[in-house]
């Protein structure tokens, strides 16, 4: 499932996001990608897709 965030806190390898939806906050690993991880910033929005259970940054949609 797709889904947008907005990036919280960057804390070491883990990125603290809260859900644009609801609102729920949560950490997700930096992505391994450096195109995307260095975009990566507090107020970030970015997309993420959770699939069976894992969530994952799969883009930066305003830095």
């Amino acid at each position: 499932m797709k889904k947008a965030a907005q990036v919280i806190a960057t804390l070491g390898g883990r990125v603290q996001l809260m859900d644009l939806e609801t609102y729920e906050t949560f950490e997700v690993e930096l992505p391994s990608e450096g195109s995307i991880a260095s975009r990566i910033r507090n107020g970030s929005e970015v997309e993420y897709w959770e699939v069976m259970g894992t969530r994952k940054i799969m883009r930066v949609l305003k830095s």
